[in-house]
């Protein structure tokens, strides 16, 4: 988590981008809405509405372990019991 906070706290991605506690609410509405939804259909609302909020990643490298990261934290969101 840290190290995802600190990417979206970077000065690699937009002022649009959300921040950790915004990316939970998303994920968490994502998660337990009406129909499911691929990745590549919300990842993007994660950077901001226009495509030019698509971070700057400094590597193919980087892109692969923030898109993970972020998705490993959304299968969590999944994985939590219901209360």
């Amino acid at each position: 988590m840290e190290e995802l906070d600190q990417f979206l706290m970077s000065d690699l991605v937009s002022d649009e981008t959300l921040m950790l506690d915004s990316l939970d609410g998303y994920l968490t509405a994502i998660a337990i809405g009406p129909i499911t939804l691929m990745p590549s259909e919300w990842l993007p609302g994660i950077w901001g509405p226009e495509p030019d909020d698509a971070p700057e990643f400094e590597s193919m490298e980087q892109a692969q372990r923030v898109m993970n990261l972020i998705v490993r934290h959304f299968n969590s969101i999944i994985a939590m019991p219901g209360e």
